[in-house]
């Protein structure tokens, strides 16, 4: 907006309405960053506990699993027990 010349005044009542952000700020704020690293944590939460029930992995597995490796092939995802077939 501000290459064409327009200007946003933002109005923020409470701490995490953070969805005229993007009109407003160059980077994300401190309480826009809390809430979304929540949502994150708590989906890996649930999906960690999925996988760990399903497939036999203990905690640490599925966090070394994580933290190792960005991207792997199908064969690497059944040597690792992630999948069957």
């Amino acid at each position: 907006m501000e290459k064409i010349g327009l200007g946003y005044d933002e109005w923020r009542f409470f701490k995490y309405k953070s969805a005229n952000e993007i009109l407003s700020r160059d980077k994300m704020s401190d309480a826009d960053r809390e809430q979304r690293q929540k949502l994150v944590d708590d989906w890996y939460k649930i999906v960690k506990e999925e996988i760990c029930e399903s497939r036999h992995l203990t905690s640490d597995q599925v966090d070394t699993i994580v933290n190792e490796n960005v991207l792997f092939l199908a064969a690497q995802a059944k040597e690792r027990g992630l999948v069957d077939s």
